[in-house]
């Protein structure tokens, strides 16, 4: 690897960018705002928006922006395939064999059944490793290369998938809530605009002109509110963009959370009761919240410089609330000291497994929320390596405490549960 490597820096390309891609970043926000003032497409319409809207006695409005992000995976994307003319066998630790397998007998021209898959740990995927491009490539390497019984291993580097990989996509929201005279929400109206991950991955999967991944966590909530509209805005760009732990959810929870914290604070409500007076028709979602309150000591006094934030949210038939303790310090930067979590998942099959999902999902969403950040200057991606790709580091990771809700209901997904709630919960 280390000679292929010394040969492809050396060599000198001059790349026609006539036709290229050449929009920063904050010309993408632009742009998103302009679309934003434009109708979208209805994801969730309820009751009378506008009458709503004109009869509150308080108007709130929120605008939050979104960036790029990369999975970045600890190990460098990678695959390895044996070619011997009949048959094709494939070392990966992918996330999609079935796509995998499928691309490489296309390629090949070859029957399904002769792409053998041997599947190992991988190093980090969080979706990433759901895409097929760099196995896609290996297998067009071997194909070139011809039949052999030796095997052909491909290796991104790090500044290979940070720079020309694939994305969470950079989305805006802009959301105007009204209250009644007791401040209680009485509308809600919701406008998200980014890119759709099932436009370029799976188009099937759009109903309507709606992805619901893009809109998971706005549109399927849980409050009791008689007024709400949610509409979405899928701009086509020639940004590649995939999966990532949470999904569409990672940006939505954020918005709708901080967003019902600043109309608590507005109500002059405890944003914690607040949630509970509007979750009196979902008892599960009301015990989660009132059992991370219950551990995490809701209420209970704290130094000067600390505060507690919440977040709530549902995903696949699972519950969770997660209540973060930070402290402010004298030089304005903050520190995540606690995140206590709550989760109701039915029953519980595994407890290791559980809480090991909420401390790393924990992680992995503290990690998009307090630093990292793909930006784009003049189409090029300017972040290379995790010198300007700031992971979470070990001293910035919290104390997790994690509480499993007993239940008798049918077992549920806990996989990216953690990574939607806690960034709101900090916020």
């Amino acid at each position: 690897f280390w000679a292929a490597q010394k040969a492809r820096d050396l060599l000198s390309i001059d790349w026609d960018e006539s036709n290229a891609f050449k929009m920063s970043s904050q010309d993408i926000v632009e742009q998103f705002k302009a679309i934003a003032d434009t109708d979208g497409v209805l994801a969730r319409d309820e009751g009378s928006i506008e009458d709503a809207i004109a009869t509150s006695e308080k108007i709130l409005q929120a605008e939050f922006e979104f960036p790029l992000l990369a999975h970045a995976p600890i190990e460098p994307l990678n695959c390895v395939v044996q070619w011997s003319g009949d048959r094709c066998r494939m070392w990966s630790g992918t996330q999609q064999q079935t796509t995998d397998q499928a691309g490489a007998a296309d390629i090949l021209g070859i029957a399904l059944k002769n792409v053998e898959i041997v599947t190992l740990l991988a190093g980090g995927g969080f979706g990433r490793r759901a895409s097929t491009d760099y196995a896609r490539e290996a297998v067009h390497i071997a194909k070139a290369l011809g039949p052999s019984e030796a095997p052909v291993k491909l290796l991104w580097t790090r500044d290979d998938d940070m720079k020309a990989g694939m994305y969470r996509p950079l989305n805006y929201h802009r959301m105007r809530a009204g209250l009644d005279a007791s401040g209680n929400i009485k509308a809600w109206q919701h406008s998200l605009v980014g890119q759709s991950i099932a436009a370029q991955t799976k188009p099937a999967w759009i109903e309507n002109g709606v992805d619901a991944m893009s809109v998971n966590g706005a549109h399927n909530w849980l409050y009791d509110i008689p007024n709400i509209r949610v509409e979405t805005h899928s701009p086509e760009l020639p940004i590649p963009v995939l999966w990532y732990r949470g999904v569409g959810a990672t940006h939505t929870v954020y918005s709708v959370e901080t967003f019902i914290d600043e109309i608590a604070a507005l109500a002059g409500r405890d944003p914690l009761e607040y949630r509970l007076d509007m979750l009196q028709a979902e008892p599960r979602m009301a015990a989660v919240v009132r059992m991370v309150a219950e551990k995490a000591g809701w209420g209970s006094l704290l130094e000067a410089n600390q505060g507690r934030g919440i977040a709530i949210c549902k995903l696949r038939g699972t519950y969770l609330g997660q209540v973060a303790e930070v402290s402010v310090h004298n030089d304005g930067a903050f520190s995540v000291d606690r995140v206590v979590t709550a989760i109701d998942c039915g029953l519980p099959v595994n407890a290791d497994v559980i809480r090991a999902q909420m401390e790393g999902g924990t992680g992995f969403g503290l990690s998009s929320t307090l630093g990292d950040a793909i930006t784009l200057r003049d189409g090029y991606v300017e972040q290379d390596n995790f010198d300007r790709y700031a992971l979470l580091r070990i001293s910035q990771m919290p104390e997790i405490d994690v509480h499993i809700m007993p239940s008798s209901a049918a077992p549920s997904g806990v996989g990216e549960l953690a990574p939607m709630a806690v960034g709101a919960a900090v916020a």
